[in-house]
């Protein structure tokens, strides 16, 4: 008698990021067109607003870290529990990245949490996200280049 070796294969599944397949945001399209109208109204480019929002949370309202909520996970112990809607939440991340009154890059370390200006993972994310997302929507080049260590779009 013969015996026959059956050899199945299997799949193994792994989750993984979604991401679109053409490098755009993945958030939804309501915090997009907020991120547009809203970066208008602040002179904030609508790409920066979203990969923030992709870094933060990835475009899910339930996000919750501790006190930061929501997202752009807003820092409910510092500024209140009031933004509870996309709008709200996008609104004060514009109004705190303007007041810190600073370039982008140390505007993102503060909003980050940072007392003290530093140019870390967190930042170099966001900059690079919202540079891949400009490229993506008006056209460029991707390379970055730096000048001591800073990124220069």
């Amino acid at each position: 008698m013969k015996k026959i070796l059956l050899i199945i294969p299997f799949l193994l599944f792994v989750s993984l990021p979604v991401k679109a397949d053409d490098g755009d945001t993945w958030i939804p399209q309501s915090q997009i067109e907020l991120c547009e109208s809203l970066g208008a109204e602040y002179g904030i480019q609508p790409e920066l607003l979203e990969a923030l929002i992709e870094r933060e949370s990835s475009g899910q309202m339930s996000a919750k870290n501790g006190s930061c909520y929501g997202i752009c996970q807003i820092n409910g112990a510092v500024w209140g529990y009031e933004y509870d809607t996309e709008e709200k939440q996008i609104r004060k991340a514009c109004e705190m990245l303007i007041g810190f009154d600073c370039e982008v890059d140390e505007a993102l370390s503060h909003y980050s949490g940072q007392k003290n200006y530093k140019y870390d993972g967190y930042v170099e994310q966001v900059l690079t996200r919202s540079h891949e997302l400009e490229v993506l929507h008006y056209g460029g080049d991707l390379s970055l280049e730096t000048i001591d260590g800073d990124i220069v779009f």
